[in-house]
């Protein structure tokens, strides 16, 4: 194994079921995976992927027993969904605070306000460039129907 994994041997990561057992590494397409044999608390054992694991996406064999721990996930999700709501609806009725002022005020970071202000508030510009293609097909496209048509074409302007 490239790190020592022993040290994991016989430890419950934090948030999950499972014990791990032992680790092994299996070939992939591209690349060998580290494995881990671990043994949920309701008995089963199971292989499950080590960035599984580490991530967090994997708390359980699948039995029922994890359902508690995905549905505190799923409320985690749902408590920062609701916090970046809140940042969203807070920063476009007061556009002069700054990001300090704004996490402040919704009970988070200045850098969390601006990882979702980037995220959800500002347009990438792929999504940008995607838009400003399909107007000029688009304006493309009428312009082939209307000089089809024998009218004068008239000229179309992005601003």
């Amino acid at each position: 194994m490239k790190k020592d994994m022993n040290m994991y041997i016989g430890t419950k990561p934090q948030g999950t079921l499972l014990t791990i057992l032992c680790f092994e590494y299996r070939q992939g397409k591209r690349q060998k995976n580290l494995f881990a044999l671990c043994r949920c608390d309701c008995g089963k054992e199971k292989w499950i992927h080590w960035s599984n694991i580490k991530s967090g996406s994997s708390t359980s064999c699948g039995c029922k027993c994890g359902a508690a721990l995905g549905k505190a996930r799923v409320e985690r999700t749902l408590a920062a969904k609701g916090k970046a709501k809140a940042i969203l609806s807070f920063s476009s009725e007061n556009p002069g605070y700054t990001l300090q002022a704004i996490g402040d005020e919704v009970g988070v970071t200045r850098e969390y306000v601006r990882q979702t202000l980037n995220k959800y508030a500002f347009p990438r510009p792929s999504t940008v460039r995607r838009t400003l293609m399909s107007v000029n097909s688009e304006n493309t496209r009428l312009r082939a129907y209307i000089t089809a048509m024998g009218l004068p074409v008239p000229e179309f302007a992005i601003e």
